[in-house]
């Protein structure tokens, strides 16, 4: 499977350990991946949107193990999360949504 990356860079916030935020899954560079979904807001405003910690971590293993996806929430508010097609589909309404990973380069370990 290709690379699925998005560069970010700039400040994250979260504890520290080691060099790297706890709560969020690194790469084998010591970088942070933040799985993102894209939303749409109000007054049809856009905008990338953070997964929260537990499901980032869950795509995040679906993306590293090769699994085409994986689905997250409960019944009736499900969400399967494509790594393939990078597509978040609401499995009540159908639903489809861009997500990407972004990796956040660790400035101590220079680029991913």
């Amino acid at each position: 499977m290709a690379p699925k990356v998005v560069p970010v860079s700039g400040d994250i916030e979260g504890d520290w350990v080691d060099g790297k935020v706890a709560s969020l899954p690194t790469t084998t560079t010591g970088c942070l991946v933040q799985w993102q979904v894209y939303t749409e807001m109000r007054h049809w405003a856009h905008q990338w949107a953070d997964l929260p910690c537990e499901d980032n971590c869950r795509v995040e293993a679906s993306f590293m193990t090769d699994k085409a996806s994986v689905t997250i929430g409960t019944s009736p508010d499900t969400w399967t999360f494509d790594v393939v097609r990078l597509i978040q589909r609401n499995e009540k309404t159908g639903t489809e949504r861009p997500i990407r990973r972004a990796v956040i380069v660790n400035p101590t370990h220079g680029k991913p």
